[in-house]
């Protein structure tokens, strides 16, 4: 009796988009796709990355819709060929790419973070991060309104709240005396939106209150990356990461707060203390819904009716690129 083996034998593939494939699937992750490659100079092949990232919304009564979005062009590998085979040189490190998905996603929902911050204007000002974080914002507002005497510029200095000011200048509601350069006054838009809230309403740092809340929903970009003040940013990121989800999913749909959590931590690059962040995420959403951006029912949060709606004209912003994975039904 005789045995036959039968041997298989297995080559791989050694066209250049099989090799940045593999590449790609071992080093930088199955979501991650190589395009058709581009010669460059010296025999040098350059091999553009595509991106396949899924984003999932799931509403209270589990009922699931998946979006699937192509980023092209959020990296690449570079091959030389030498007898028939591609040598690796270099190529865009998985940390990279994955910044670029970020930002490519916080492009997306650029328009969405605005409409938030002019929605919040009113009363931006009164939550407690912004105020620790802008505190000398509303001293130096305060001042400017109630004080006889100028505010001078070298105590500004002296003080590390020169960049504080400059918001109120750049908003039109401080400026410079010009007979005494070294001076900081208020001007006529600062001082007769005082009047009227006076006429009304006699506390001042209320007053105060309402000044940084429109200079921080104006001068929100400033505030991050000049004076890099982030911490309050999380009021900004968490009523974004929910309606960026409801608008995917094209209803005000209750959304568990977990879920939340997971995007919120992604969209700020966050790091993840798990008892600590979840206490304070829930704060933020309490804080969030008594200035009217968001509703916390039970462990869902829902979003305000006419905030959404308004919102709805953004949709196609943040499903530009997307298209909805089709329900897989069990047998």
């Amino acid at each position: 009796m005789s045995t036959h083996v039968n041997i298989i034998t297995i080559t791989e593939l050694q066209d250049i988009e099989a090799v940045a494939m593999k590449y790609a699937v071992q080093n930088l992750g199955c979501n991650i796709r190589p395009h058709k490659a581009l010669s460059e100079k010296e025999g040098l092949l350059k091999v553009p990355l595509q991106a396949i990232v899924p984003r999932q919304v799931t509403k209270r009564d589990r009922e699931t819709k998946v979006f699937v979005y192509h980023l092209d062009n959020v990296g690449h590998l570079l091959y030389e060929k030498i007898d028939n085979k591609f040598e690796f040189i270099s190529g865009t490190t998985a940390s990279a790419i994955e910044r670029e998905i970020t930002q490519r996603f916080a492009n997306l929902t650029e328009s969405i973070e605005k409409e938030i911050l002019k929605e919040g204007k009113a009363n931006w000002g009164k939550l407690s991060w912004i105020q620790t974080f802008l505190r000398p914002l509303y001293s130096i507002v305060i001042d400017l309104v109630t004080s006889p005497n100028p505010i001078s510029v070298d105590s500004l200095d002296e003080n590390e709240h020169w960049g504080y000011a400059r918001l109120l200048i750049n908003e039109g509601y401080a400026q410079l005396d010009r007979d005494r350069p070294k001076q900081l006054i208020p001007t006529n838009k600062l001082t007769m939106a005082y009047e009227r809230h006076y006429q009304t309403n006699r506390l001042t740092h209320n007053f105060a209150e309402v000044i940084v809340g429109a200079v921080f929903a104006s001068r929100y970009m400033e505030i991050k990356k000049e004076l890099h003040i982030r911490n309050p940013t999380a009021y900004v990121d968490t009523t974004k990461v929910y309606y960026i989800d409801a608008l995917r999913y094209g209803e005000n749909i209750p959304i568990h707060e977990d879920n939340l959590l997971y995007e919120y931590l992604k969209i700020g690059e966050r790091t993840l203390r798990p008892e600590i962040t979840k206490r304070r995420f829930r704060t933020l959403l309490y804080e969030l819904e008594s200035v009217n951006l968001l509703e916390k029912k039970g462990d869902y949060v829902t979003g305000k009716t006419k905030f959404f709606n308004n919102l709805m004209e953004y949709r196609d912003d943040i499903l530009e690129g997307s298209v909805e994975a089709p329900k897989v039904v069990g047998i």
